[in-house]
């Protein structure tokens, strides 16, 4: 079982030693310190609820009070290990907000996601969910049909949803990714009836045609169904693709625009591209 870390940096003048005590008082297993920094770990099952939430407040009071200079955690070498969901993450508009911090009714906003941690894709913890966050509401108009390709925790098409689109069409891999997206929908008050889940391509969704087509996978992917992804659009739609990596960027480039695609706007963060592409 995947065990992660936490690593706290303490401000000048504080004693190392005192902040393994602290992290052991948390719950904290193992804790050690280097001559830079604090370290102990849990599995990454033991981060939900009351336990990471005491966690997030104490260690944010500490940075408050200027005690630490910071502190993060992460998982085990693993293709999740950015998504250990620790703390609220912003993007352009939106506010995304691990559930753990308990969203009450009377407090949600439009511009804040709660999403539950999973092992799921899609927290915001990594630049290319970031950056289709940013782009999205630019794009997306008041009853748009929305196409979400790669779902993952469902995060895009409920900020589809929450940037006014009529209806979602997601798709993902695995069945299971169905009731994650289902638990977020019910944490943001979405209604599900306005998203679809399915694990076919989206060659098999019912409507053909989008205003927005949302595809955050990869550089193969992409150019694998550059075809595809071209043919989903509606007349001015607009294509906003992620996950690529800068070197890969203009090859990715160069397909859409041979397919008939003209790019309208490009974003690079910490190494990842993003752009988006409408009919030229």
């Amino acid at each position: 079982m995947e065990r992660i870390s936490l690593f706290v940096f303490p401000a000048e003048g504080e004693v190392l030693e005192n902040w393994v005590h602290t992290l052991a008082q948390l719950g904290w297993q193992h804790p050690y310190s280097t001559t830079a920094y604090a370290s102990a770990s849990v599995f990454r099952t033991d981060w939900e609820g009351t336990f990471a939430n005491h966690t997030f407040q104490t260690l944010t009071r500490f940075v408050q009070a200027r005690r630490l200079l910071d502190w993060y955690i992460q998982g085990e070498e693993s293709p999740v290990q950015w998504e250990v969901f620790y703390r609220p993450v912003s993007a352009g508009d939106f506010c995304v907000l691990p559930d753990w911090l308990h969203p009450k009714p009377d407090t949600l906003a439009p511009h804040h996601l709660f999403l539950k941690q999973s092992l799921s894709f899609g927290t915001a913890q990594h630049p290319a969910t970031r950056m289709l966050l940013r782009m999205l509401p630019k794009y997306l108009k008041a009853d748009d049909v929305v196409a979400d390709i790669g779902t993952g925790t469902g995060i895009l098409a409920i900020a589809a949803l929450r940037c006014g689109a009529a209806f979602v069409w997601c798709s993902d891999l695995h069945e299971w990714m169905a009731e994650e997206l289902r638990h977020n929908l019910l944490l943001n008050q979405c209604p599900p009836e306005n998203i679809h889940f399915t694990t076919k391509t989206p060659q098999d969704f019912p409507q053909k045609h989008f205003a927005v087509v949302l595809s955050n996978i990869s550089a193969a992917f992409h150019l694998e169904n550059v075809h595809e992804l071209t043919s989903m659009l509606s007349l001015g739609g607009h294509l906003i693709v992620s996950g690529i990596k800068e070197p890969e960027a203009k090859e990715v480039l160069g397909a859409f625009m041979f397919s008939g695609l003209k790019q309208v706007q490009a974003e690079v963060e910490e190494g990842w591209w993003s752009g988006v592409f409408t009919p030229s």
